[in-house]
């Protein structure tokens, strides 16, 4: 038998509904199933409507409570990955879909997809001209699995842009490397689960000192969703409970290529005066 989505029963729904409610429904169709992972807070703020109204639209469709609805929308998003999983050929046709080279791939390349599907293009674009403002300092942080991945932006940052700074998310003096941040630049941060609390120190320490904050995080959401100007909620999860990256390297790979386009030939002559003191440094083999 096949389960009623609760998307299915918005849209039934619909004309019993109140124009709060609506609000909170409009939010949740339009990036299905995701947006409804949010907390309740996070959700009523997006809807600008109560935490009461939400418990109402829920209690419509038919949930005992929030928890009980999230855990419907979760079930809803495992059988969708499931399916893209399970279905069509396997990638590697050396060995059957069940081998771990198919089923580790097939579960991220679905994260991949889950990804693009869930990225506000409009925010995606207005977040690249904000790392694309030469006037802000833009200081790059990641926690103990994601720092790789914060080295990595950072590195092409540094050929892209002037004022590119990395911040050791693991460092206990953190601090000085927040010295020189000033009003209106840009904290870009990599919080996913586990959340770490001194991500979440250095965000609030940055939002204290007027800088705009874009986060990197999963679809479950990192604390620092509620202080972000940017959220991008990535789907990272592997069927044996670890957490995979790809998704997030495609998107560094994706802004840096979007940035490449804004800065022109601005980046495209930093990057030969780069390459052209390394050759004069003879840093590459002949």
């Amino acid at each position: 038998m096949r389960m009623i989505k609760t998307s299915d029963k918005l849209k039934e729904i619909s004309d019993y509904l109140t124009n709060s409610e609506r609000k909170v429904a409009d939010v949740l169709l339009e990036n299905y199933p995701l947006s409804g992972l949010d907390n309740i807070t996070v959700l009523a703020e997006k809807s600008c409507v109560s935490t009461p109204t939400i418990t109402r639209l829920v209690d419509k469709l038919g949930f005992s409570g929030y928890a009980h609805f999230q855990k419907s929308l979760k079930q809803e998003l495992d059988d969708k990955l499931s399916r893209n999983i399970l279905g069509g050929e396997p990638l590697s046709t050396s060995t059957d879909k069940t081998h771990v080279l198919n089923r580790i791939t097939d579960s991220v390349l679905a994260n991949v997809r889950e990804t693009l599907n869930s990225i506000d293009v409009t925010s995606f674009d207005a977040m690249c001209d904000l790392l694309s403002d030469l006037d802000r300092n833009i200081y790059i942080v990641g926690g103990r699995v994601t720092g790789s991945l914060a080295d990595h932006l950072y590195g092409y940052m540094q050929g892209l842009r002037p004022n590119s700074n990395i911040i050791n998310g693991s460092n206990v003096h953190w601090q000085y490397n927040l010295i020189d941040m000033k009003k209106g630049d840009i904290l870009f941060i990599y919080d996913i689960s586990r959340y770490e609390n001194q991500l979440l120190t250095i965000a609030n320490t940055a939002i204290g000192i007027g800088t705009q904050v874009i986060l990197v995080t999963d679809i479950m959401q990192s604390p620092i969703a509620k202080l972000a100007t940017h959220t991008l909620g990535l789907s990272v999860s592997l069927p044996n409970g670890r957490m995979s990256l790809l998704s997030v390297l495609l998107l560094n790979e994706v802004i840096i290529s979007q940035l490449q386009n804004n800065f022109g030939e601005f980046s495209q002559e930093r990057w030969q005066y780069l390459d052209q003191m390394l050759q004069n440094a003879s840093f590459f083999h002949k």
